[in-house]
């Protein structure tokens, strides 16, 4: 029998020094173009792979390398990735890309139940003043890292006025 202990997995919280590396997201939906503002913004040369993108990726368009695309059909190598995020809303999918990532030591996150099986997962980030702040739950509820990187953005714009 499991229990919540059991599935528990303590994490080591870093800050990646990602410019100029390689990192790969697929998908081209909002959670996506999430992970590519935050690749984007930490230097990453930032490739996307998806057959569409939404309109929330429009912003990054000059500042990505677009394979349009399904997974399915990628024909590159994982290996010249540095790091990946499995950002599609297919669970199975995800799933593909996190163990192909895992099998070549590629660091990999799936933005679903998925993310158990990868190689890190990020928090829920603010940067401002000249900080990075990085909340996580260690996995367990995503919306409460949320909740909680909303409630601090309002005490750090109250600590600077």
């Amino acid at each position: 029998m499991s229990t919540e202990q059991d599935d528990f997995q303590a994490t080591y919280p870093i800050n990646l020094l990602l410019k100029a590396m390689p990192c790969l997201v697929v998908g081209g939906g909002q959670v996506a173009a999430r992970k590519v503002q935050g690749l984007i913004a930490a230097g990453a040369k930032v490739t996307v792979l998806s057959p569409v993108l939404a309109e929330a990726m429009s912003p990054y368009i000059g500042d990505i390398n677009y394979l349009p695309q399904a997974y399915g059909d990628f024909s590159g190598d994982l290996a010249g990735f540095w790091l990946v995020f499995a950002a599609t809303s297919d669970e199975a999918v995800n799933k593909k890309i996190t163990e192909e990532c895992n099998a070549i030591k590629v660091f990999c996150c799936a933005v679903d139940e998925n993310w158990k099986k990868g190689g890190f997962i990020s928090p829920a980030t603010i940067r401002k003043g000249g900080f990075t702040i990085g909340i996580s739950t260690e996995g367990k509820d995503c919306v409460k890292s949320k909740e909680m990187k909303e409630k601090m953005m309002k005490l750090i714009d109250l600590a600077h006025t």
